[in-house]
């Protein structure tokens, strides 16, 4: 399965988000605040404007920080 792929159920609901979607999804929007920040608004947004599924697993933080190109500490 490619990183990048979104796994989509029999109802069609996505289930896994790759860490390079999601990167792509959640960058854009920093701003002048710290960068955990603006991540934690960014798939806040996300989610509430249901561009990210419920239940949906995100990637593992090695892989998530990597795409983003951000440290470990700024993704957990």
């Amino acid at each position: 399965m490619a990183q990048d792929a979104v796994v989509r159920s029999v109802d069609g609901a996505a289930r896994t988000l790759g860490s390079r979607r999601l990167a792509d999804l959640v960058t854009g929007a920093a701003g002048p605040r710290p960068g955990y920040r603006a991540l934690a608004q960014g798939l806040r947004t996300l989610l509430l404007d249901g561009r990210i599924a419920l239940h949906t697993r995100l990637p593992a933080e090695r892989a998530f920080a990597g795409a983003l190109g951000v440290s470990r500490a700024t993704v957990t």
